[in-house]
């Protein structure tokens, strides 16, 4: 975290992720998924939203995620820190993938051990979320 504010990464932690492809109603049990329903990142203190259920009425929950932390909620991009290694040669990694309309970054605990590592994608996050402290991505004598 030390890391990501040095770079100008304003991180933020306990956020949750509003998935609404996967609503689950608290009366009747049903699932469905609700029309125009985009993902939204919201606050640790901001309500849960909640939609009507189709069949019964009742106040139902939408899909929720709890990423470690989030690096921009505009932009939806979140890193999630595991405590696996990679499966090639038991060396530690950096994941890139899309899940419910989110960029999530995976690194292992292994890697953020690493200074080098750490530099590494704090520099990439910070060129793709935007920084406060661009002129900390590069330094000295390092092309931009």
């Amino acid at each position: 975290m030390a890391s990501l504010n040095w770079y100008g990464i304003s991180a933020e932690r306990d956020c949750r992720i509003v998935d609404w492809s996967s609503v689950r109603c608290t009366g009747c049990k049903a699932e469905y998924a609700v029309e125009g329903g985009e993902v939204v990142i919201i606050g640790p203190h901001d309500p849960l939203p909640t939609s009507k259920c189709p069949e019964c009425g009742s106040n139902s929950t939408p899909r929720v995620f709890l990423p470690d932390l989030v690096l921009n909620r505009e932009r939806r991009v979140v890193v999630e820190i595991s405590g696996k290694k990679s499966s090639i040669h038991d060396h530690a990694k950096v994941d890139f993938y899309n899940g419910a309309g989110v960029r999530w970054v995976e690194v292992t605990n292994e890697t953020v051990t690493s200074p080098d590592a750490v530099k590494a994608i704090c520099q990439a996050l910070a060129l793709s979320v935007g920084t406060s402290h661009s002129e900390r991505v590069w330094g000295y004598g390092e092309l931009p």
